[in-house]
């Protein structure tokens, strides 16, 4: 769970019952019931894992879905949590990466094209 920038917003991530796998991503206003969330992201393909965590500037959440070779990452302002989640990259089978923000730039981390992990930033990427 974490915190949006205007502390009335809390992203969390839930099991699934069956399986106990994080699989679903919600967003609670405080003061509001929770039958009245708001459903994010739902992860379906059971390989996933779903995980919720911040950059290290705090400026973006990084919701990542992850099996044990394959990742993909959607990222969402900690100051407009209520704004879309926005895939970084495509899942590609057996390409993990990992990204964090900075000066309004992303990085990556990527092991794509079946090379060590490297880090990278993307041609044309969103400067926030």
């Amino acid at each position: 769970m974490a915190f949006a920038h205007d502390g009335k917003s809390v992203l969390y991530v839930v099991q699934h019952p069956q399986t106990k796998r994080s699989y679903q991503l919600f967003r609670h206003t405080l003061g509001q019931d929770a039958k009245d969330d708001a459903l994010l992201y739902e992860e379906k393909d059971e390989m996933y894992d779903l995980s919720l965590g911040r950059t290290r500037d705090k400026a973006y959440f990084i919701v990542s879905s992850a099996s044990k070779t394959t990742t993909e990452v959607r990222v969402i302002r900690t100051n407009d949590a209520k704004s879309t989640l926005t895939v970084v990259a495509p899942r590609e089978h057996e390409k993990e990466y990992y990204v964090d923000h900075k000066d309004g730039l992303f990085y990556i981390r990527e092991n794509g094209a079946g090379r060590n992990f490297r880090l990278v930033t993307p041609r044309g990427a969103p400067r926030s």
